[in-house]
């Protein structure tokens, strides 16, 4: 078990920054769901959730509103999470760029994430389609992707400072 408290009924202290902050690099992923096209093979930016659009709530048999956009948001989500996992995957297969530990534990972090959305599909007609299991699911596919991009551009950004200076001084003189 996941030792963050994820727990669904409050998807995590831990994960809220990575629900409260839209980068860049989240528009691509989210625009191409938007359009309905497939999300660009090397981007490792998340779908940003309150930019999809509100699903309408369907009445039950029994009168009551059910909500359907925790599946959707988690269903994205899941989208999302496994084309930036086979990115970095095969990146990491032609450099050995990403630390052997640091893959091993955003594997683990997806394999939760996918465990929890199985029981979220698996639940049925018993539980409403905003369950907790949803919103654990997309909690969890969501620090995924956090922790994905901050795992990039770790290993992406690097700055040369000798070098740098070497081409400042190039200019100068």
């Amino acid at each position: 078990a996941n030792e963050q408290d994820i727990n669904g009924a409050e998807i995590g202290s831990h994960s809220t920054k990575f629900f409260n902050s839209i980068h860049q690099i989240d528009l691509v992923p989210t625009i191409s769901l938007l359009l309905g096209l497939p999300i660009p093979y090397a981007n490792i930016g998340g779908v940003a959730p309150t930019l999809l659009p509100p699903l309408t709530s369907s009445s039950t048999t029994d009168g009551r509103r059910q909500s359907h956009e925790a599946p959707y948001t988690a269903l994205a989500l899941a989208l999302n999470a496994a084309q930036v996992w086979n990115y970095l995957n095969d990146y990491s297969k032609s450099s050995k760029a990403f630390p052997a530990a640091a893959l091993k534990e955003l594997k683990e972090r997806l394999e939760e994430a996918t465990r929890v959305f199985q029981l979220a599909m698996g639940e049925g007609e018993e539980e409403s389609d905003d369950s907790l299991a949803w919103r654990e699911a997309a909690g969890l596919f969501k620090v995924f992707l956090g922790e994905a991009n901050e795992l990039g551009r770790r290993v992406w950004t690097k700055f040369d400072t000798m070098g740098m200076g070497f081409g400042i001084f190039g200019i100068v003189c």
